[in-house]
């Protein structure tokens, strides 16, 4: 482990508890599809960002998830397990958000094209 952190610690990210109006950059990556409601965490993430700061939400584009392609893993034993998945459309997204205080300045999706199963063949 290369310990890049001064300290790890497990919590609600719609409730973190970490000290506000501190952070320059604030990044949530591939678990807004695990939260009911989008609404908590951008005004969390609003509260804990310094002046200026940038918020970077990674995730599974929704149309993965109206596939109906679960977010999954085996467990200890081998078996398959889901984990509960909640669709949230990019409107919901830029309404939560703005609600929140923050101003949309780039959005980025990607497609599971050639260049893509080049990198990812399975």
């Amino acid at each position: 482990m290369r310990k890049v952190y001064r300290r790890l610690q497990e919590v609600s990210v719609e409730n973190t508890g970490l000290q506000g109006a501190t952070y320059d950059l604030l990044i949530m990556s591939l678990a807004d599809e695990h939260l009911a409601r989008l609404g908590p965490t951008y005004l969390e993430a609003s509260r804990l960002s310094s002046d200026n700061a940038k918020f970077v939400v990674v995730g599974m584009h929704p149309f993965m998830f109206l596939t109906g392609m679960p977010t999954h893993f085996n467990d200890q034993q081998g078996r398959p397990k889901a984990i509960e998945t909640h669709v949230h459309l990019f409107s919901e997204h830029f309404a939560a958000a703005t609600t929140g205080g923050w101003r949309l300045r780039e959005a980025v999706e990607g497609l599971i094209d050639d260049r893509w199963l080049e990198v990812r063949p399975k």
